[in-house]
């Protein structure tokens, strides 16, 4: 990718360094902390945890890496996006807290 202005091209590549930065730094610590990730997931209602976890961090881990080294960066970019749509509204799911919050109160009063 070309841009015209001067340290355009640095700046672009100091965002792909950050951003696969933080999505690599996310999957690694999914793998090196994997039982208790697995056990995360499997509290979440995650289907087959001890699969889909190992599988979608090495997914984001290889996204990270595609866009950080500039190798097929569209198809990285799609893998990081297409995990996290798919696994921050399961696993992050904090709307449901104060649901889940009044539930108790009602039935504990």
């Amino acid at each position: 990718m070309t841009f015209e202005t001067a340290g355009a091209d640095l700046a672009f590549l100091a965002g792909r360094v950050l951003f696969a930065g933080v999505v690599g730094f996310l999957a690694l610590g999914n793998l090196l902390d994997l039982g208790e990730s697995v056990a995360y997931a499997q509290h979440k209602g995650v289907p087959a945890p001890r699969i889909t976890v190992p599988f979608g961090s090495l997914a984001l881990l290889a996204g990270a890496v595609s866009i950080l080294v500039g190798a097929y960066p569209l198809l990285g970019a799609a893998a990081v996006v297409g995990l996290l749509v798919t696994i921050t509204p399961v696993m992050h799911d904090f709307w449901t807290r104060r649901a889940r919050t009044a539930r108790t109160r009602r039935s504990t009063s």
